[in-house]
């Protein structure tokens, strides 16, 4: 969540039939309020969510208590119980809304860097008068416009990113890091994705930032 902000947690202890449920996250935002450097959703989003049945002849009870952080102002935490009984006959409609929706929210999910088309090449720290950059290289077998980038920590955390430049050209984002960000970055592990916002194709790579 950058600077501030909390990843909704599913707790899917009282569902039945359930052997696991995978959570998947588009691609966020990037917000600049009040001197801190958050990610999150305005408005609207879906979070689809992939589910494996113990039983896959039976019928399934989704239950979950979710928690979410709501903000304007202030941001405040705020506690859900969902439920969804699904038939053991279920099966999802090819073209109505629902469908649509997920499969839209599908598409911005980041996918693993493939080495084809928008593919991350490389992360590097610069640093010059205590001020700490992030400079991501990138390949792309068309031009992006409005690229955005986010790096994580690997503990649901992300370094708290602003002011990010984009020389095409060159194929370089640069970003700055935020001051709340760890003290070590170097030769750790990140996970570096890279956005297109216009065509929303969304990728990640892990990989050690250098120096």
């Amino acid at each position: 969540p950058g600077d501030a902000g909390l990843a909704p947690t599913p707790d899917w202890k009282e569902a039945v039939n359930l052997e696991k449920a995978e959570l998947f996250f588009p691609y966020p935002q990037n917000y600049n309020e009040q001197g801190l450097t958050t990610n999150g959703y305005e408005g609207e989003v879906i979070f689809p969510i992939k589910i494996t049945k113990k039983d896959p002849a039976a019928a399934t009870e989704l239950k979950a208590k979710i928690t979410l952080l709501v903000c304007s102002d202030i941001c405040v935490p705020a506690d859900y119980n969902l439920a969804l009984t699904l038939p053991a006959s279920f099966q999802s409609g090819e073209n109505d809304e629902a469908t649509a929706l997920i499969k839209t929210a599908l598409t911005r999910v980041p996918t693993v860097d493939n080495g084809q088309g928008l593919t991350v090449s490389s992360a590097t720290l610069d640093e010059k008068d205590g001020v700490r950059t992030l400079v991501v290289s990138y390949g792309a077998s068309a031009p992006i416009a409005a690229p955005v980038v986010f790096a994580e920590v690997g503990d649901t955390s992300t370094l708290p990113l602003s002011d990010i430049k984009h020389d095409a050209a060159a194929k370089v984002i640069t970003a700055l890091i935020g001051k709340s960000a760890p003290k070590e970055i170097a030769n750790k592990e990140f996970i570096i994705t890279l956005v297109d916002t216009v065509s929303h194709v969304a990728v990640e790579k892990k990989l050690v930032v250098t120096v």
